[in-house]
């Protein structure tokens, strides 16, 4: 099979993820965000985001609402990509040519990435403009540091189940929950706890290494390689899994 017949793909994949993914939590994010810069605008005068107190409600209103993107839009990205053209059987359509199925999606997923991490850029230096000063460069690398970890594991569930969405949004709040627990000095928490805090996707060493990006402070290059290695892993079961598995299931 030409690659070529893969990358003729490439557009109307890249338009699925900003038309059909993207175009939510990007404009829910962006609306979330404009109502309390409009606020603090409109009361405090446009010269607030100089001050010391505008930078610092700046930082913190980004941290709160355009960060949410992040989940929200890796989310989109990768649920149903692969359990969707299962479930409804646009499969049938897609490979009725001699496209590989692994390379397809895997174009797929790379794609959504690059869109996600792009859209995430796009928010964050709308804010810079619109507030104070935000690190493009520290957002991006969160950004992409997301993706790794949750684009690899939505793909290992959509190529494993058809409750992808559903498997990811609770394994990864019970991560943070487990992983909150663990991480408290306290003798009566369970010993279950501290195990399924190991084995859950590493949430809490992934939000730790995005705010070290956002401030620009040094990484914990332990955490780094946690989040990197479990995404690296995952993305390696999802492409075996696609390769080996059936379409039909």
């Amino acid at each position: 099979m030409s690659p070529f017949r893969i990358v003729r793909y490439a557009r109307y994949q890249v338009g699925d993820y900003l038309l059909q993914r993207g175009a939510l939590p990007f404009f829910l994010v962006l609306m979330l965000a404009a109502i309390p810069r409009f606020g603090m605008t409109h009361n405090a005068g446009p010269n607030f985001w100089t001050s010391p107190d505008g930078q610092t409600f700046a930082r913190q209103m980004f941290l709160n609402t355009i960060t949410n993107f992040l989940p929200l839009g890796a989310y989109f990205a990768v649920v149903g990509l692969l359990s969707a053209d299962r479930q409804k059987g646009h499969f049938r359509f897609l490979f009725s040519k001699p496209v590989a199925v692994d390379r397809y999606y895997l174009q797929a997923l790379l794609l959504h990435g690059a869109a996600f991490v792009g859209l995430f850029g796009v928010l964050t230096w709308g804010w810079g403009l619109a507030t104070t000063h935000v690190s493009v460069s520290g957002a991006v690398q969160a950004a992409a540091l997301t993706w790794v970890l949750l684009g690899g594991i939505g793909l290992a569930l959509g190529a494993l189940t058809r409750f992808d969405g559903g498997v990811l949004m609770v394994s990864y709040l019970a991560a943070t929950i487990t992983q909150q627990l663990a991480a408290t000095p306290n003798d009566a928490v369970p010993g279950w706890v501290a195990v399924l805090a190991r084995v859950l996707p590493p949430a809490q060493a992934l939000d730790q290494t995005r705010g070290a990006f956002y401030s620009g402070q040094p990484i914990d290059m332990s955490k780094f390689w946690l989040v990197v290695g479990y995404g690296a892993g995952a993305w390696l079961v999802g492409w075996i899994a696609m390769r080996r598995g059936s379409l039909q299931r």
